[in-house]
């Protein structure tokens, strides 16, 4: 069995981003949002859960194990 069962993504302001001329180039080389596109069409095709999460969520204020946020 295949251990990736879910993806998440954070939800990147790309518009805000492409502002920053420094980084515009880059991500526009990439195409992030045709590659988010991608990503969510192939986790469908193999039955995996694809979830999106808001770029404001605190992912990395937040206990793995209770969920709780932690300060």
């Amino acid at each position: 069995m295949d251990k990736n069962q879910v993806i998440i993504v954070e939800n990147l302001a790309v518009k805000n981003m492409m502002q920053n001329h420094k980084l515009a180039q880059a991500i526009h080389q990439v195409g992030w949002e045709m590659f988010m596109t991608m990503l969510k069409y192939k986790a469908e095709q193999e039955g995996k859960v694809y979830q999106e999460v808001d770029r404001f969520f605190p992912s990395s204020k937040t206990c793995h194990v209770c969920l709780n946020e932690v300060r």
